[in-house]
């Protein structure tokens, strides 16, 4: 039976994880040498600084999102991605929308277009999903945390944005009142969360008929 190349090593890596990062190689015991030259060999690309994945991969919108995670441990994914992400919204945003903390450095990221937002307190470390994508952790606000952020961030994103994203999570069954509520109230937005339920919940005016829109 022939023995594994170092160079076929670095692929069987980059091929578990999705996306590999420099550090990656190290604690599997792979010399940079080898790293090199299996991108030579064209088994892997560079994505970005110390950053690999196997070569000519298409990256899917969630691949995306693992590789912005791979990128920025530290962040969590929020706004319009956490909103793409559980399926509140149709169209994939063209960045990576990631919330990190006030006080931090933002980080230089070239393989990946990243939009960053501060957050901070409760607001930063509450709300927040574990999971795992081709491998990799990824960190997102649930369905509730998010639309409560997009009312939060309405300076930022659009003042539209809240009240959308709530008719969505209704529309999607993810709507949880009782959690949405405690998130509003974290965030400092629960009298705007209350006012777009309540406007939900009005009856739409009648609409006039054609007679009266001649007239």
């Amino acid at each position: 039976m022939n023995a594994v190349t170092p160079r076929e090593r670095v692929s069987q890596l980059v091929t578990e994880l999705g996306v590999a990062r420099n550090r990656d190689f190290k604690r599997a015991g792979i010399h940079t040498q080898y790293v090199g030259e299996a991108c030579n060999a064209g088994l892997i690309e560079r994505v970005g600084r110390g950053t690999y994945a196997l070569s000519g991969h298409i990256k899917t919108p969630q691949q995306r999102i693992a590789e912005a995670c791979k990128r920025v441990p530290q962040g969590i994914v929020c706004l319009f991605s956490a909103l793409w992400f559980h399926g509140l919204v149709e169209k994939e945003p063209e960045a990576i929308w990631m919330a990190i903390d006030r006080k931090a450095r933002e980080p230089r990221v070239d393989s990946v277009p990243i939009e960053f937002v501060l957050f901070s307190g409760d607001a930063m470390t509450q709300g927040v999903v574990n999971l795992r994508v081709g491998g990799v952790p990824v960190r997102v606000y649930s369905p509730m945390k998010t639309v409560a952020d997009c009312f939060k961030y309405a300076d930022k994103i659009g003042t539209d944005i809240g009240p959308k994203a709530l008719a969505a999570a209704i529309r999607g069954n993810q709507y949880n009142r009782q959690k949405l509520l405690r998130f509003a109230e974290i965030c400092r937005v629960k009298r705007a969360v209350a006012a777009a339920e309540n406007a939900r919940k009005q009856p739409e005016p009648d609409r006039p008929t054609k007679e009266a829109e001649i007239v």
